[in-house]
């Protein structure tokens, strides 16, 4: 198999998979390393979930707000909250949206990377801070996300508390962005920070929807293309991912996170020597930072 479905991970995770189909999943999840964070994640939430079932259960209040939201027909960007309703809605889906999440949906606290935001890039330090922290969660364990690159070659533990579903800074953070998009105060900056959102907090679908809908406006920014590139990558859709990074390179030549993210799409696919050549640019054009030094532990662990 190219990669495990993400109903079959959910049923791995719960224990639901009888044992000759287990062992067959269990040696692709050995050599498979997207895979493996999705199932690491799923398991983590499941766990969570039995732990506190009442976490996950959909507010009511929320519930409203995305149906009135819904039924409004003022111009400007599509609200997205009835998707958080619907991700939760059922204990079993919890699963399946960790195993589609990968290994940002888990994340509630980076451990550290060191640098205070006098390191950010100003677009950076509009972002708020729970969502920075989830996008350098994410980049020390997967895709490098634009806004978390001082994270790439984070070496230490990752995940530190809760899951991130049940982080109340984050969910603030994400309805924060939210209010702002459908403000209509959009901007490139603005849609990535609640796609980023949507991602930390599990609801993948919400995320790819609304990232979509901001590269129809921007369709050449490459933090949106990077970011749905993420979104691709994470449902096992790698030529998708593929074409949004090469479309990143195109409308920036030089930039070292889409260069080091398509490294990882084609060391997937098994084309190691084509992602061999994204790393090393990278470590040329990027000598002595955490980019750099990620792209040399890929490279180490595709030899």
């Amino acid at each position: 198999m190219s990669h495990i479905g993400l109903e079959d991970l959910g049923l791995l995770a719960e224990g639901r998979v009888e044992p000759l189909t287990r062992a067959r999943m269990c040696e692709h999840l050995a050599r498979c390393r997207a895979c493996m964070a999705s199932y690491a994640d799923a398991v983590r939430y499941h766990a969570a979930w039995v732990a506190r079932p009442g976490a996950f259960d959909p507010s009511p209040d929320l519930i409203a707000a995305g149906i009135s939201a819904g039924e409004s027909a003022a111009p400007g960007p599509r609200v997205v909250l009835p998707a958080r309703a619907e991700s939760v809605a059922a204990p079993r889906r919890v699963a399946l949206a960790a195993a589609a999440a990968c290994a940002v949906v888990a994340a509630a606290i980076l451990l550290g990377a060191g640098g205070g935001d006098t390191l950010l890039h100003p677009w950076q330090r509009t972002i708020p801070a729970p969502i920075r922290t989830a996008l350098e969660s994410a980049s020390a364990v997967g895709f490098v996300l634009p806004g978390g690159e001082r994270a790439a070659a984070s070496r230490g533990p990752v995940y530190r508390g809760s899951p991130a579903a049940e982080n109340p800074r984050l969910e603030a953070a994400l309805q924060q962005c939210l209010d702002r998009y459908e403000s209509g105060r959009v901007g490139p900056v603005e849609t990535y920070a609640a796609g980023a959102g949507f991602i930390a907090t599990g609801q993948l679908l919400a995320a790819r929807e609304l990232v979509n809908e901001g590269l129809t406006r921007y369709p050449d920014d490459p933090r949106l293309l990077v970011l749905a590139a993420d979104v691709a990558f994470r449902m096992s859709q790698l030529g998708r991912s593929e074409e949004l990074l090469r479309k990143a390179l195109r409308a920036r030549p030089d930039d070292p996170i889409a260069a080091l993210d398509l490294g990882l799409v084609l060391a997937d696919q098994g084309r190691a020597a084509e992602a061999r050549r994204e790393w090393l640019a990278v470590i040329a054009a990027r000598p002595g930072t955490p980019l750099a030094d990620r792209a040399g532990r890929e490279l180490a662990r595709l030899r």
